[in-house]
């Protein structure tokens, strides 16, 4: 499995950016409609470039159950137990039916301005 200090920036990868079950599940406050298309569409892509030997990097971002790196995140939607991003959460896990192949890199952040330390 590569690791996030092997890439190179001069490599192509694609990065899918908080594909969380909050926007799938029909129940959530911020379940979205098309998110079974979007699923197709995301996992497409993630087939292409393991076909073309690209590197997929899965990234979603979860606070601690006490709020802390949840940041602004609330600001427009309410409290943070109206939304389930808390580590932990079924609601924060990725999007089941999102593929997994090998080599991908599965990452969460536990505050925004930590992307670049996520960890898997």
């Amino acid at each position: 499995m590569t690791s996030l200090g092997e890439l190179f920036i001069a490599d192509t990868a694609l990065l899918v950016i908080d594909v969380h079950n909050i926007y799938a599940l029909p129940d959530s406050p911020l379940y979205g409609p098309e998110s079974e298309v979007s699923l197709r569409r995301i996992n497409r892509l993630m087939e292409r470039f393991a076909a073309a030997r690209k590197q997929v990097i899965c990234v979603r971002h979860v606070h601690r159950a006490h709020g802390r790196g949840a940041g602004r995140m609330f600001d427009f939607s309410g409290a943070a137990e109206r939304a389930g991003f808390a580590e932990g959460s079924a609601a924060a896990g990725y999007v089941s039916g999102l593929k997994n192949l090998p080599g991908d890199l599965f990452l969460r952040a536990l505050s925004w301005r930590r992307f670049c330390t996520a960890r898997g």
